[in-house]
């Protein structure tokens, strides 16, 4: 089970284990298992807010997404086995697009390792084409926006 935190000013943290097998041979967390650790932490996220998967099956129509764009910037390598922390945050919510943004850091905060964005677009499993968002998963997100949604009134 991933442990999930409110992080104080925005978003949440979920706190991963890096395994031996998770490392390059110069002993660093190899690059492509940054984004699994975001993945990971987006997963769990996702589970805590009622979208997610169970016993292999996808329970909401909304977990049919496509990864449109992913951007990560390497700051300091991992350099052992244990504990890190992904902070995680909903950077804009589109008609059919989400832009998660990530910071892959020291559990106590004080090392970046690396931060980044990835940007997914909902598909319709019928047609695959995009679709919107339904207002179950616009409500549940909006406590992991970065910058409050203005208001429309």
């Amino acid at each position: 089970m991933t442990e999930l935190t409110e992080h104080p000013e925005y978003g949440v943290v979920a706190v991963l284990p890096v395994h031996f097998g998770d490392l390059d041979a110069m002993g660093q967390l190899h690059n492509a298992r940054y984004i699994n650790l975001v993945e990971q932490a987006g997963e769990a996220v996702l589970a805590r807010v009622g979208l997610g998967y169970r016993d292999g099956a996808i329970t909401h129509p909304d977990m049919f997404a496509a990864i449109r764009e992913l951007h990560i910037s390497y700051q300091f390598p991992v350099r052992s086995t244990g504990p890190v922390a992904v902070h995680l945050w909903i950077e804009s919510l589109g008609t059919s697009s989400l832009r998660w943004g990530f910071r892959v850091h020291s559990v106590d905060g004080a090392v970046t390792h690396a931060e980044g964005h990835r940007t997914v677009v909902k598909v319709d499993p019928a047609t695959g084409r995009s679709a919107p968002w339904t207002d179950e998963t616009r409500a549940a997100t909006t406590g992991l926006m970065r910058e409050p949604a203005a208001s429309t009134s």
